[in-house]
Parts: structure tokens; C-alpha cells; sequence
């Protein structure tokens, strides 16, 4: 009843879009922001058309996606909004990566880190490397991938972001992981769950100890494989997150077969199966992947 009535008026869609995001409706919230996007086009409001176009996953993967993380980017530094503009270099590098045009992403944001470092912009900086990480690390340069974070988790460290520098923790166990190294990894993941714990993140907390779980098993230790496994399961079904929690059950029938128990395997691959079958639903799936 508070929108605005009329029909061509951008601040409807707004406000649409805000509902709809909130009621976890993403393709109703991402309509709206399509419509008011065309109801904004060949106006000067640039403030609210950078509002719309601030959700890429609306605009998806490809061309129209690059070209909105484009539009919103060159709007940012139209109005001078320099805090917008290191947001949306990130989010355009994000573009540069999924498109495979690594060389374009990397020199955007070591162009943008380099200011950043100039400006003593620390959390902007951890930022920009988090995502510089991010792009090496597809493109698998892990070394340089794992030097971008641990300089990320220095910098969070410094301005006392411990939930970020834990994460920047997580993501180089992650990436030990992906080369090989996993006696590394696993000396990261041993505190780490109780770290998120600790700082009331709970969804970190059961992923590290599947990620946990997962390297135990490399290692050759099933049985502590299954106990991670099993922790990270009961976390994820007292957050009502049954899609993550299925995929535990399927982890658990892999834990079984490789000890050769496989009556036990076989239940928790039922299990897996079923709730893979309940989120059939795409908007299901979504809702349990936020």
C-alpha cells in the first residue's frame, strides 16, 4: 500500500524489488528490478539506476551481465563515488573472470589496488585482494592465489576484522587442498571450525568441517572423516539448510564405501538421494544456498 501508484514510476520497482528479496522471491525481486531499470532508461538518475543494476545475479553470466557490472561500474566513477567505484571494479573483475579474460580482471584491480594502497585503505584493499585471489585461483595460479590471501589476512588482522581473516584462513586450507598439500590444509582446518564457532557463524563452521572432514579422509582417517561429516550435518539441519545437509549424507556413503561397509554406505546414499529429490524445486535450491 506505501508503493507509489503510478505504473512508470522507478521508486514502485524499488520497493517491489525490496519485498520480493525479502520474501526470498528471486525471480519476482529480479523482475522488478528489470522493470525499473526500463522505466529509468534515458533519464539522468543515475543514483537509483546504479541501485538496479547492483544485482548481477539477475542479469546473469553472460553478455548482459558483463554489460551491467560495466554500466554500474562507469556510473560509480561518473559520480565520483569512490567506495562505489572499488565495489564495482570487484564485482566488473568478477565479470572479467567468469568470461575467461583473466588479463583484463587482473590489471583492473592491481590498478584499483595500487590506489588503495596509496590512500592507506586497508579494508578496501583486503577486498580487492580477496577478489584478485579469487581470479588467480580459477585460473590456476594457486601460488599467487594463496600470497594474495594471506596479504588479505594480514591487512584484516590489522584493522581487527577477525571474521574476515578466518575466512582468508578457510580460503587458502581450501586452496592447500586443491594443490596437494593437505597435511597443510589440515593444520589450518584444525581450529578453524571452532574459530567460526566462536564468532557465531555457524554455516562457516559446518562447511570447514566437511572441508574438514574431506581432507581426513585424503589422509587415510575415515573414521575421523565421518565424525567432521557428522557434526557438519547436524549444524546444517538445525539451520534448516537440508539441501547442504543431504549433500553431508552423500559424503558419509563415501566415508563407508572407502571403509567397505556397504550396507551403511548404501542407506546414506538413500538418504542423499531423497533430499536431493525434495529440492528439485530451483527456487528451493536457492533459498537453501543463501
Amino acid at each position: 500500500r506505501l508503493l507509489p501508484a503510478d505504473s512508470n514510476d522507478p521508486f514502485r520497482y524499488l520497493g517491489l524489488f525490496n519485498v520480493f528479496s525479502m520474501r526470498a522471491q528471486p525471480q519476482k525481486s529480479c523482475a522488478a528490478a528489470q522493470e525499473g531499470l526500463a522505466r529509468l532508461d534515458g533519464t539522468e538518475q543515475l543514483d537509483l539506476t546504479a541501485v538496479f543494476l547492483d544485482r548481477p545475479a539477475c542479469a546473469g553470466q553472460g553478455e548482459a551481465g558483463f554489460a551491467h557490472a560495466l554500466r554500474l561500474y562507469e556510473i560509480m566513477k561518473n559520480l565520483e563515488d569512490h567506495e562505489g567505484e572499488m565495489y564495482a571494479a570487484r564485482g566488473l573483475a568478477e565479470m572479467y573472470r567468469l568470461n575467461g579474460q583473466f588479463e583484463d580482471g587482473r590489471a583492473l584491480l592491481e590498478r584499483h589496488l595500487g590506489v588503495l594502497y596509496a590512500l592507506g585503505h586497508r579494508q578496501g584493499g583486503a577486498l580487492c585482494l580477496r577478489t584478485l585471489g579469487n581470479l588467480h585461483r580459477f585460473q590456476g595460479d594457486f601460488d599467487a592465489a594463496i600470497e594474495c590471501a594471506w596479504k588479505a589476512q594480514r591487512l584484516w588482522d590489522e584493522i581487527g576484522e577477525s571474521a574476515n581473516s578466518m575466512e582468508e584462513l578457510y580460503i587458502i586450507a581450501k586452496i592447500y587442498r586443491e594443490q596437494g598439500r593437505l597435511t597443510e590444509a589440515h593444520d589450518l582446518l584444525e581450529d578453524l571450525p571452532a574459530q567460526f564457532a566462536r564468532a557465531g557463524d555457524r554455516k562457516l563452521q559446518a562447511l570447514a568441517l566437511t572441508d574438514k572432514g574431506s581432507v581426513s579422509a585424503e589422509l587415510g582417517d575415515y573414521f575421523k572423516a565421518i565424525q567432521y561429516e557428522r557434526q557438519s550435518i547436524a549444524i546444517f539441519e538445525s539451520l534448516e539448510m537440508g539441501w547442504q545437509a543431504g549433500a553431508g549424507f552423500g559424503m558419509l556413503a563415501v566415508h563407508y564405501t572407502s571403509l567397505g561397509d556397504y550396507p551403511t554406505a548404501l542407506d546414506y546414499y538413500q538418504q542423499s538421494l531423497a533430499s536431493a529429490r525434495r529440492f528439485q524445486d530451483p527456487e528451493e535450491v536457492k533459498r537453501n544456498l543463501l
